[in-house]
């Protein structure tokens, strides 16, 4: 069985090192998408752990934009967010997700009311392999620091911007702008 065990976490580092290296040398091939289909597939994928921990995913979007995107690399992103949230955020708390728009962009914040992020944490989460201080958490969260870098590519190869706004026990925002469909 623990064998197994680590044969599954390998698996999941070279996949997570594999989607890194295939977004760093790749284009994506860009379709008309609404950002409530995006939020809301990816809401259902993590809607199990939320349950887990009972935490409430609240949604506010302002109107069913549309965006030029890739689907599947965009609903990955937010459940890259979506799941770091549920990790880092104590049982029977809320996580908003909202998206916002402008004439040119589109922004979708993350937020959680977790344990925060310490400042000295801030300007490497979206480095390769980058795991903030294990005490920010009570338990043991697994993973191999893929999944923010990863965020951040799908983000730049959609042209836009990631950011990350954090207080240690008061929680963190992840702002995702891309731009909005012409």
């Amino acid at each position: 069985a623990s064998n197994i065990e680590e044969l599954e976490k390998l698996t999941n580092l070279s996949d997570g090192l594999l989607r890194l290296a295939r977004l760093e040398n790749g284009k994506l091939p860009l379709t008309e998408l609404k950002i409530s289909q995006i939020i809301d597939e990816a809401v259902g994928r993590v809607s199990g752990q939320a349950e887990q921990k009972n935490i409430l995913l609240n949604t506010a979007i302002s109107k069913d934009t549309e965006i030029m995107g890739d689907k599947s690399s965009l609903v990955e992103l937010m459940v890259i967010l979506l799941d770091n949230a549920i990790k880092y955020s104590d049982k029977k708390t809320e996580i908003s997700i909202k998206a916002t728009t402008d004439k040119k962009t589109v922004t979708i914040s993350v937020k959680d009311k977790g344990k925060g992020i310490a400042p000295a944490d801030l300007p490497h989460v979206f480095e390769r392999f980058y795991r903030a201080d294990s005490s920010r958490t009570k338990q043991q969260i697994n993973g191999y620091g893929l999944g923010l870098a990863i965020a951040e590519n799908i983000t730049k190869l959609h042209n836009g911007t990631i950011t990350v706004q954090s207080s240690q026990n008061k929680g963190t925002t992840f702002k995702v702008t891309i731009p909005a469909k012409a």
